[in-house]
């Protein structure tokens, strides 16, 4: 039995429409195209999610046990966490090999417009550490806004230089031969094969998302 198999092209591929997939799809040009891919559909399947026996009890941020979710908007539409913005101690005395690609300097600029975006309000941390202690955290005031149902998302998604691909579930990354350049991504979608081409990828799937996929991909200095 042949599958059948598609292509699709773009200035910019997106692999996850949660928090962080939906603001870069805000902020791009729109002058340039996208193709946002996303593994969940756009209401709460429990069969296209991570097992949860992969976390220990200790280990869930929500009640419901929601550490992750597939879905459109992702865990955005659960998302009532805090955020506390790294400062030049989370920079300094870190190991050669796992130093930031970015200085401190380069992303300090950006706090002001994140936290006007993401409209949230200042609150002293409670902290026992010392360290920690002495950051502020933020809170969400619209705890909605990256949910399914919400204006935002609906007006990011009509978006006439942006195609949303549901239910696409990345498999596969191509790389070039030195594999400094992704050359396509490989997603399966109802039994059909889905190749994505794009000038620039970006991996939005979250923190145990992301690693699985570059994990399970063919480079091997991320299986070290």
């Amino acid at each position: 039995m042949s599958i059948n198999h598609k292509r699709f092209y773009s200035d910019i591929c997106i692999v996850g429409s949660g928090i962080a997939g939906l603001s870069l799809c805000n902020f791009l040009n729109k002058k340039i195209t996208i193709n946002l891919i996303e593994k969940g559909s756009e209401k709460y399947d429990p069969q296209k999610q991570i097992n949860d026996s992969i976390f220990n009890e200790v280990n869930y941020v929500r009640k419901n046990k929601k550490n992750t979710i597939s879905q459109l908007g992702g865990t955005g539409n659960a998302w009532a966490s805090r955020l506390m913005k790294l400062d030049k101690s989370d920079f300094e005395d870190i190991n050669e090999d796992n130093k930031w690609p970015i200085a401190f300097e380069e992303i300090s600029n950006y706090y002001n417009k994140a936290l006007n975006f993401f409209n949230v309000c200042e609150e002293q941390s409670h902290f026992f550490d010392e360290k920690i202690s002495k950051k502020l955290i933020y809170w969400p005031k619209n705890k909605k806004k990256f949910s399914f149902k919400s204006k935002f998302l609906k007006k990011i998604i009509k978006r006439k230089n942006l195609n949303l691909f549901l239910e696409n579930e990345l498999t596969s990354i191509e790389y070039s031969e030195n594999f400094n350049h992704t050359m396509s991504i490989t997603c399966i979608s109802k039994g059909q094969i889905n190749k994505f081409y794009a000038k620039k990828f970006i991996l939005c799937c979250g923190a145990i998302e992301t690693v699985k996929i570059l994990l399970n991909s063919e480079i091997q200095q991320f299986k070290n």
